[in-house]
């Protein structure tokens, strides 16, 4: 069986992207899938409460939880991810070059569907809008993992910031010196 994680993060926002992702969950049949749902610290009582409900005629396939520690474990431990498009969980996503699917919220600002197209456009992940029918693109993303289809060649996302700024720091140096330590 596939280990599918779904995270959004803090939590707080994320029940419409949890309802497209169980919706996509039910359509795919989601055969060999085990998901674990990690609701997020953040998700209030009443969304939690209405979350489980929603989960409980998966409860054979997908197991929720408010959070787990530490998340990197689970999220390497994981064949693939479905999350939102927080910062974060991206970063973490791309380090390693776990196959994702992105569902980002589009309000109250649109920096994680900004972030999550540029992460796409780059290879790093898959994406739809969760206001965009994204249970059918849960749906796919459900069946290619039940069948080893996923890419597996997702790069990982490259981390080159402190040689840049070692760059940076080597042109402000007087005369162009290495900068200290290099």
């Amino acid at each position: 069986e596939k280990l599918l994680l779904i995270s959004g993060g803090g939590g707080g926002d994320a029940l419409p992207a949890y309802r497209e992702t169980l919706r996509g969950i039910r359509r795919a049949g989601a055969d060999g899938i085990r998901a674990l749902l990690v609701a997020g610290p953040l998700m209030s009582a009443q969304d939690y409460a209405s979350l489980r409900s929603e989960v409980a005629p998966l409860a054979a396939r997908v197991k929720l939880v408010s959070f787990v520690k530490p998340f990197e474990d689970w999220l390497r431990a994981s064949d693939a991810v479905i999350c939102m498009g927080g910062y974060n969980t991206l970063r973490e996503i791309g380090a390693i070059g776990k196959p994702a699917l992105v569902l980002p919220r589009d309000h109250p600002r649109r920096e994680q569907s900004l972030r999550a197209k540029v992460f796409a456009d780059h290879g790093w992940c898959e994406y739809t809008d969760v206001e965009l029918e994204a249970a059918d693109a849960v749906a796919d993303f459900c069946v290619r993992l039940s069948a080893d289809r996923l890419t597996a060649s997702l790069s990982s996302l490259p981390c080159r910031g402190l040689k840049s700024m070692m760059g940076a720091l080597e042109k402000l140096m007087p005369g162009g010196q290495p900068a200290p330590g290099r």
